[in-house]
């Protein structure tokens, strides 16, 4: 009997390291597939790509992103804003717009400026943006546990208007499609600008 056990064990083992061998291949060819099967989408006078998965749903000035993908609730969304006279930094804007969606950072959230988290090339690459990106969980209306992805983009060949995309998604979730997100970030591009 207890070779019996042992033997069902080590089968159990077995499709273990399988099944973790599938999911291995498939996530290192989940960002060659997003590659070859990115969509090109414009909003304004701005381009940008997106998963083949992401679900669009146009609203004059903002395209809003859902995933077949996602098991919980996740959306991603694009915004092209006119500038006002005000003359705001990006950075009040961009917590202005945290704040409308009733979203509360919990402390240790992060903030870039002109950078994407582990791309320390991003701004030498894209000279003509200027952005701040800020990431991290929080709570909307008081009660939600979220993750939260958003960055405003201002660049310098448009400053008429800004670019406002946020990924926003339930706290287990967010590691999801986070990556893309930041992909659809590093290529949002003017038509005349060239871009890889």
């Amino acid at each position: 009997m207890s070779n019996i056990n042992q033997i069902i064990q080590w089968i159990f083992v077995l499709i273990l390291i399988l099944f973790l061998l599938y999911i291995s291949y498939k996530i290192k060819n989940e960002f060659k597939n997003y590659s070859q099967n990115k969509k090109l989408f414009k909003l304004r006078k701005f381009n940008f790509f997106v998963p083949s998965w992401w679900e669009p749903v146009r609203n004059n000035n903002e395209i809003k992103f859902t995933s077949k993908s996602s098991q919980e609730v996740w959306y991603s969304s694009v915004e092209v804003i006119k500038s006002g006279d005000d003359d705001l930094p990006p950075e009040t804007i961009l917590d202005k717009k945290i704040e409308k969606m009733k979203i509360t950072f919990d402390h240790g959230h992060i903030t870039y400026k002109n950078e994407l988290p582990g791309n320390t090339t991003y701004q030498e690459e894209n000279n003509n943006l200027n952005f701040t990106f800020k990431e991290g969980t929080g709570t909307e209306n008081d009660s939600r546990r979220i993750y939260l992805q958003i960055a405003i983009i201002l660049h310098k060949k448009e400053p008429n208007y800004y670019v406002i995309t946020k990924s926003l998604s339930p706290v287990l979730d967010g590691g999801v499609e986070g990556p893309y997100f930041e992909e659809l970030i590093k290529s949002i591009h003017l038509p005349e600008t060239k871009h890889v």
